[in-house]
């Protein structure tokens, strides 16, 4: 499959880089021209989902780095990645996400997600997952925010599941 360099996003309405990701330094191809095989959670679960199709936010055209596997996200002028795995990110994570504590095996209700969006010279990290609430492990959790500078938010569990919350500690720092 050949590698297309996007010439002249910026023309066609895309404030993205014409040639590389900032964040990567790689190539930028088109989602549509990344290989089957790479389609995957694994590369980027911000894009694609377990059948390799791109996620709603998402088209066949839109710009991803084929060294650090951001794709752009044109509404918020930014690159994302998800992983599963905090230490598969080009550029790591910051200690204070990738060490951020993930609750023990029975208290997840969901797979824990790390995201990284670069834009305007800086990265916003963040982790997220679902849990059973556990008043000492939320007062836990708002220690270390705390301590290391995060914001913390915590969404309580839809109507029938109010025994779970939604835990999201987010990390800006430059580039």
């Amino acid at each position: 499959m050949p590698v297309t360099l996007l010439q002249g996003m910026a023309k066609n309405g895309a404030n993205a880089p014409e040639h590389h990701c900032g964040a990567g330094g790689g190539l930028i191809l088109r989602l549509g021209e990344v290989e089957r095989a790479q389609r995957c959670p694994a590369t980027n679960a911000d894009v694609w989902q377990a059948e390799g199709s791109p996620s709603a936010l998402y088209t066949e055209e839109t710009p991803i780095c084929a060294v650090c596997w951001m794709a752009y996200i044109a509404p918020i002028d930014k690159w994302s990645r998800s992983l599963g795995d905090p230490g598969h990110f080009r550029v790591p994570l910051a200690p204070a996400i990738r060490e951020f504590p993930v609750p023990r095996q029975r208290l997840s209700t969901s797979t824990v997600v790390y995201n990284q969006l670069y834009g305007a010279r800086q990265y916003t990290e963040s982790v997220g997952y679902w849990c059973e609430r556990d008043d000492a492990g939320v007062k836990d959790l708002q220690r270390y925010a705390s301590a290391h500078g995060l914001s913390l938010d915590l969404e309580p569990g839809p109507p029938g599941k109010q025994n779970q919350v939604l835990v999201t500690a987010t990390h800006t720092r430059r580039a």
